[in-house]
């Protein structure tokens, strides 16, 4: 018996293809570990920029605001690495569109939709393909981000096993890594990452708005509600590809 497909057209088809459907793509798990990430890589980096170089004078009776943002620094980074670690497990478990396979260009289909975003881009074509999960072009994007995460996890964990230094468990699990690179080189990667993690907030925000403008599903709004807009015409063209997927994988 065949795996039924990741998502049904609630109620009969109409026949007008231009019908806009409501459908369910962004599970809670997705939802939540993205906004957990979100907000911890906000404190990341603010309090990341005042340890590195403290840009407020606290009063007197506020000496241990260092301490504090420290503190904080250090919450938020078990929040982004528990984050980090369960939406990898729910790229596992997941729908078709949480699904790892969705970041890779594994299938004809992804590789000709990243083909079309180029082209978007590029200005050659007027309109962005249409899809209810990340395009395939955002999909290898968010690879080297989740690499990059994986980067700052890392190097945070050893800085902070840097500093405790009385913590044999923490030491045993990342205490290799100091062993394998410099401490000032891991200080480095760990500080400039915070930069990029900057630009890529930036460039998220400005295409998660213009896709939204252009396609008018909802793309913004379903991060919040999991809902996106589609017409029938789509969903078919969607429920087509996935089959094709898993002709193409079997």
């Amino acid at each position: 018996m065949s795996k039924p497909l990741s998502y049904s057209i609630p109620g009969p088809l109409t026949g007008d293809h231009s019908r806009m459907t409501r459908i369910y793509v962004w599970e809670l798990p997705v939802r939540l570990t993205h906004w957990l990430m979100f907000f911890s890589l906000l404190v990341l980096i603010a309090t990341g920029v005042y340890i590195h170089r403290p840009y407020l004078t606290p009063a007197p009776e506020q000496e241990g605001l260092m301490s504090l943002m420290r503190g904080l620094h250090v919450s938020a980074g078990f929040v982004l690495a528990i984050s980090f670690l369960y939406r990898s497990y729910w790229s596992l478990v997941g729908n078709r569109f949480a699904n790892w396979r969705t970041f890779f260009p594994v299938s004809r289909q992804r590789r000709q939709g990243a083909m079309e975003m180029i082209r978007y881009y590029l200005l050659i074509k007027p309109k962005p393909p249409h899809v209810l999960g990340h395009n395939a072009l955002a999909g290898p994007a968010y690879c080297w981000i989740w690499v990059l995460y994986g980067i700052e996890i890392l190097t945070g964990f050893a800085l902070l096993d840097n500093f405790l230094h009385n913590n044999p468990i923490h030491h045993f699990l990342i205490g290799w890594l100091p062993a394998l690179i410099d401490m000032q080189w891991l200080r480095a990667i760990h500080f400039f990452g915070m930069f990029a993690f900057a630009a890529f907030f930036i460039h998220h925000i400005y295409s998660a708005v213009l896709i939204a403008k252009e396609e008018r599903n909802g793309t913004v709004e379903s991060i919040f509600s999991g809902y996106k807009f589609v017409p029938e015409e789509e969903l078919l063209a969607e429920q087509a590809a996935e089959r094709a997927e898993r002709q193409e994988t079997r």
